[in-house]
């Protein structure tokens, strides 16, 4: 029979674009209508996409796995990420501790090997980072909440990967299947270098990409850059060492030595969004709704006990360590997604032992199906209700409608035809209320300078609001303005945040439109501007940054500006 990859790869894109417009405008994330689509088009259902095809994309999956990996850790440059994991540590700590020991107590009820259950537990650990990452981009979250998440998703895995290694060895070691083939000694050492390996040639793939693109021009670094995603991963393949953490480290070496990170992941963005789609896609069709039945009591089990450690473990770290209720309300519910780097895991149980792999793989499988359906849409509902989300990401489109893009090419073709359209369409106000960010960390006017000093270590704008103890607006505090005295030793006894806050009137409020906060911004030199109640003038309750209007603005202006140039041109 002949190969029908072709026709495989041609379905796949065909269902991601389908499933791309479905979510625009039905506001689903683009990734549970992914994986749906692949669902329908693989064995599970119609059977388009065949499983001969699907093993051939594997390469591919894995490759699409680890450039989210290293964009994952390409976020985390050290210096500007020290607070945060400080916090991040004390969360993830107790979520993973939850997670396991709930899982494992859980599944302990309705299977007769406890070595199945510890290892489930260790499974259960895991966050899926595709999805979840892929989840934060497409609604452009910003906050506490996003930032914990980028966080946890990079330590949870690591972890877990580090955990589950060190479990699986007790279980060889001292499981019923009999004595190891190497010596406890000779195990612990294979593990370190299996370990050890994987993160040295990840940080020799990071120091690589590097230096070479301080040498190379732009056609050259994509080149380059595919070829050090690819080569680490073939040999990770070979060597059978964890490629997961391989591409974290490559990341993270990125991040903190080259000063064209950004440009890097720019760059593999522009071809990667065709692997992640394929990645996706394929993932559906090879889920496993049946697994949730095959299961059974063990698969329940290990959803609810999973659900309740990572929410209930971060709500409990969150206020225990004094978070906003936003962040330990919503938070657990952002880490759910499960999938990729469970389903890697649970491949290597199979590969070292067949017959306790089969029984694990049915749970994980049969669990993942759920996670990575509800996972996406429980993740996107806790982000906007945390008030991480512009508005405009929810009620609009991120783009024109088919009907406004149908009557583009009708007035091109009339143009092109050396006819005027009658008309110009104008698309709807947009206010600040649509891009507005609600879950705003604001100085507290009592602060004192080192807790100043702190929040602008933490915070990725140079404008600071100041607010009193009615979340009113007392003034804000721009870095510009403080920067000298910030190595002025005296300062820290001398002076709180209230003293250094400068009454404003470059305010907003949600009814104005975006053309008026457009100006405010040309007028002055601000990223951000605070947001004031309507009803109660003086209260914060958000924060508009310039990026978010200049980008609005340009995608609602530019078509309607082209064409008045084009009507211009034609008279």
């Amino acid at each position: 029979m002949e190969s029908t990859l072709t026709l495989s790869l041609g379905l796949i894109f065909a269902a991601g674009m389908i499933a791309k417009w479905l979510s625009s405008r039905f506001h689903i994330p683009k990734v549970t209508l992914y994986l749906l689509a692949g669902f329908l088009l693989g064995p599970p259902l119609l059977g388009w996409i065949p499983k001969d095809d699907l093993k051939s994309l594997l390469p591919a999956v894995k490759l699409a796995l680890g450039l989210v990996l290293f964009d994952l850790g390409s976020r985390f440059v050290l210096h500007d990420v020290r607070m945060i994991f400080r916090h991040a540590w004390r969360l993830s700590a107790l979520e993973l501790a939850a997670t396991f020991g709930l899982v494992f107590l859980g599944t302990t009820l309705f299977v007769d090997d406890i070595t199945v259950a510890l290892l489930l537990g260790g499974l259960a650990m895991t966050t899926a980072p595709a999805t979840t990452i892929l989840v934060l981009n497409e609604l452009d979250s910003d906050g506490p909440i996003t930032n914990y998440t980028y966080a946890l998703v990079a330590i949870n895995n690591t972890v877990s990967v580090l955990f589950f290694e060190f479990l699986f060895l007790g279980v060889e070691l001292f499981g019923e299947g009999g004595p190891a083939p190497l010596s406890v000694s000779e195990q612990v050492i294979r593990l370190f270098l299996d370990l050890g390996g994987s993160i040295l040639l990840g940080f020799v793939a990071g120091m690589t990409i590097s230096l070479l693109m301080e040498w190379l021009d732009e056609h050259q670094r994509m080149i380059a850059l595919f070829a050090l995603i690819a080569l680490p991963l073939g040999v990770c393949e070979y060597f059978g060492i964890p490629y997961l953490l391989t591409f974290l480290a490559a990341g993270v070496t990125v991040a903190n030595s080259s000063p064209f990170v950004r440009e890097i992941v720019a760059q593999l963005e522009k071809v990667g969004v065709l692997i992640y789609v394929a990645f996706f896609v394929t993932a559906g069709a090879k889920l496993h709704l049946d697994g949730l039945w095959t299961a059974g009591m063990v698969g329940v089990a290990y959803i609810v006990c999973r659900s309740a450690g990572k929410y209930f473990g971060l709500r409990f770290a969150a206020a225990s360590q004094g978070e906003p209720p936003p962040v330990y309300r919503w938070l657990g519910v952002v880490m759910l997604c499960q999938g990729s780097a469970a389903i890697a895991l649970t491949q290597l149980i199979v590969e070292r032992d067949a017959e306790l792999g089969a029984t694990i793989e049915v749970v994980v499988l049969g669990a993942v199906a759920f996670f990575e359906l509800a996972g996406p849409i429980a993740a996107r509902s806790a982000l906007v209700r945390g008030g991480e989300v512009p508005l405009i990401h929810v009620v609009h489109p991120h783009g024109p409608s088919w009907r406004d893009r149908l009557f583009t090419i009708l007035d091109q073709l009339q143009l092109s035809f050396g006819r005027s359209p009658e008309r110009l369409r104008k698309q709807g106000d947009v206010t600040v209320e649509h891009l507005m960010r609600r879950n705003v960390r604001a100085v507290s006017s009592t602060a004192s300078f080192l807790d100043l000093m702190h929040f602008i270590e933490e915070s990725r704008y140079d404008t600071y609001p100041v607010v009193g103890p009615e979340q009113d607006l007392v003034g804000v505090i721009r870095y510009p303005s403080i920067r000298s005295a910030i190595f002025d030793p005296e300062m820290a006894h001398l002076v709180i945040a209230a003293d250094l806050a400068v009454p404003t009137r470059t305010v907003l409020r949600p009814s104005q439109p975006i053309k008026e906060a457009l100006a405010l911004f040309e007028r002055g030199f601000w990223d951000v501007i605070p947001v004031v109640s309507e009803e109660s003038p003086g209260q914060l309750v958000g924060l508009v940054e310039r990026r978010d209007v200049i980008r609005v603005a340009r995608d609602r202006y530019t078509r309607s500006a082209s064409k008045s140039l084009d009507l211009r041109h034609e008279t």
